[in-house]
């Protein structure tokens, strides 16, 4: 019995103690931390072409618009049809003249279709076979076959197919439309990941410039701390050290914490699945060139996808309303229908009796069709004229607000590029500054709050500098997209069909 009470501890010993072990390891793999994985620009593009999910969103978008133009295309379509039946009467009669037995099998095919003139054709098959028990049939059992050739033309609304064809064309018009705005969305796509790319890249220097301040700080530290030993300080100004050292540490854990999440942000558009840290090669980079703003709307004017977009808006409204307008006219059809038959005791000679001329009927007329009204179309008239002028009018408005999106962009970015400049001259001013601080201090000749709000107004510079490059590499990204060259200028190819 004790054997067993000690092999049952000894089992649940062992237990807690793999557990632990086994939890002991997810811990420690959990504070290790994870290689980075360094990319470049062009990398985090090409990942974000394959992975973005906003961009296959809007690929997929403009191939479900991209299906219209085969929808309106069945209206050419060939219709099969078909009908079979058989039917066996017994019904009492009033009079010995008809049959009291009455036998009857038919099937039928038939072809249909429109042509790009707006003319239908039709061709019917009837195969009919009829036997009763009437003693004054002449031919029983009898096999009856037809075959009917028919041609229906409008001539005035749909005159030659016009609204037919005219459907297609919209529809083709509104596939070119929505390849023209996926393009202009995953260009902006793509500019968002481009954003997040730098902001990790501010993201990072920020965190190597507030560890130099944290280095600094420790340092002035430390050098205070021999000089209140020595009697140079007094115990104020090693409070302040201290307080300006912990102040700095938060400082870099925000910007810590700041990475981290820029690195999620770039992770979420990238669709990356590792759990590695993403790390930028690229740095900011003084700009080499400055835009000119004549030249910059120029291209945004020839480039910008959306102004094509409405410019091909208001080709479908053109074409819209010349298609209104034959709508008013009334329909008129000339229906042409030649018809051959046989009949036989067996269905073969039936047949043979349909390719020649033997027994044909021809006829010809004429189907009118008209409200007297014709409000609906009279309303549409309208409202496609309507709509032609509202599409002018949005041309000229997105051509204005092209022209004001550039030049505030142009502006932008000469401002950026200036105070990229002059914040970079501040900055290097208060090194100097700092640094001639740095040796007074070292020398009991300067006080802790002197330096540390040096320090702090070199802190404020170095961040205005970092800024400056951040909002300067944002507003170039946005004078790109403001004329539609941010993909061209990348490299990246859009297909034809997107």
């Amino acid at each position: 019995m004790k054997s067993k009470v000690f092999i049952h501890i000894y089992r649940s010993l062992v237990f807690i103690v793999i557990i632990s072990l086994v939890s002991s390891a997810t811990l420690l793999a959990e504070n290790v931390e994870l290689e980075p994985v360094f990319l470049n620009l062009d990398e985090c593009l090409s990942i974000a072409i394959n992975n973005n999910l906003d961009l296959k969103i809007a690929k997929l978008d403009n191939w479900i618009a991209g299906t219209e133009e085969t929808y309106t295309q069945s209206v050419y379509d060939m219709l099969l049809t078909g009908e079979g039946y058989y039917e066996e009467d017994r019904q009492e009669r009033p009079s010995y003249l008809y049959p009291t037995e009455r036998l009857t099998a038919d099937y039928k095919f038939g072809i249909k279709q429109k042509l790009p003139t707006g003319t239908t054709i039709e061709i019917d098959y009837d195969c009919d076979r009829d036997w009763d028990n009437n003693i004054f049939t002449t031919i029983n059992p009898s096999y009856t076959t037809t075959i009917d050739f028919t041609a229906r033309q409008s001539v005035l609304k749909n005159l030659l197919g016009i609204q037919d064809r005219g459907e297609i064309k919209v529809a083709r018009m509104n596939v070119k439309i929505s390849d023209l705005k996926t393009y202009r969305r995953i260009e902006k796509i793509i500019a968002d990941v481009e954003k997040k790319y730098w902001f990790v890249v501010f993201a990072k220097n920020n965190i190597a410039m507030e560890k130099r301040i944290l280095d600094k700080a420790l340092e002035i530290q430390k050098i205070g701390e021999t000089h209140l030993a020595l009697g140079y300080i007094e115990q104020r100004d090693h409070i302040s050290n201290q307080a300006n050292v912990k102040q700095k540490q938060i400082n870099m854990l925000v910007a810590e914490n700041q990475l981290k999440d820029a690195i999620n942000s770039l992770k979420l558009v990238l669709n990356v699945e590792f759990p590695n840290p993403i790390l930028p090669l690229d740095n900011f980079q003084i700009p080499e060139t400055k835009p000119v703003l004549l030249n910059s709307l120029k291209i945004a004017i020839n480039n910008r996808k959306d102004l094509a977009a409405k410019k091909q808006e208001l080709q479908k409204k053109n074409l819209s309303l010349v298609m209104k307008e034959n709508a008013l006219l009334p329909e008129i059809d000339i229906v042409a229908t030649y018809s051959a038959n046989g009949v036989d005791r067996k269905v073969g000679k039936a047949h043979g009796t349909l390719t020649t001329t033997k027994f044909p009927r021809y006829y010809i007329g004429a189907e009118l069709s008209y409200p007297l009204e014709n409000n609906v179309a009279r309303s549409e008239y309208q409202k496609a004229e309507f709509g032609k002028v509202k599409t002018i009018n949005e041309i000229k408005l997105l051509e204005k607000t092209i022209l004001t999106q550039v030049d505030d962009i142009v502006r932008e970015t000469l401002l950026n590029i200036e105070k990229i400049d002059r914040s970079a001259i501040v900055r290097d001013l208060n090194k100097m500054r700092v640094a001639e601080e740095e040796k007074h201090y070292k020398n009991g000749r300067s006080s802790s709050k002197d330096l540390i709000d040096f320090q702090n107004s070199l802190l404020l510079a170095e961040i205005r500098v970092l800024l400056a490059y951040l909002d300067y590499y944002y507003s170039a990204i946005d004078l790109e997209v403001s004329k539609d060259t941010l993909l061209d200028n990348l490299g990246i190819v859009i297909n034809e069909n997107i």
